[in-house]
């Protein structure tokens, strides 16, 4: 889910648009990267109450890491589910580091190239 979406379903819920930002940073941001609710600290007690009656949080599991002699890590992630996720962090002497993500959702293959640094930018930079 992206921050619009994610605001847009939280004010849908009655809260305002600062709790969505307050969760997302809860989620992806400031090292914290809760896991569960109990792990969301700073979050409104109604808002913590709509969380748990209307949201589930799945964490990924380490299922696999292997590292070549170049590098290069593939990193498996299980899903709750049962499916996998593979990563593969490509490493470059020129100070930066790609990073692929390769799923089977929905009977689609998904593949997103993402440039690290420094931060991801939305842009790959596959060259």
């Amino acid at each position: 889910m992206r921050y619009a979406e994610l605001e847009q379903w939280v004010q849908s819920h009655g809260f305002r648009p600062g709790q969505a930002l307050m969760l997302w940073k809860r989620l992806y941001g400031n090292n914290i990267w809760a896991q569960t609710i109990d792990e969301m600290e700073g979050l409104n007690k109604d808002f913590k109450i709509m969380l748990s009656q209307h949201a589930e949080f799945k964490a990924l599991s380490l299922k696999d890491i292997r590292t070549a002699s170049d590098g290069t890590r593939k990193i498996l992630f299980r899903l709750g589910d049962g499916l996998v996720i593979e990563t593969v962090v490509i490493p470059c002497d020129r100070g930066r580091t790609t990073v692929c993500f390769k799923s089977g959702w929905l009977r689609h293959e998904l593949s997103i190239l993402l440039h690290w640094q420094n931060g991801f930018n939305e842009t790959p930079d596959c060259g």
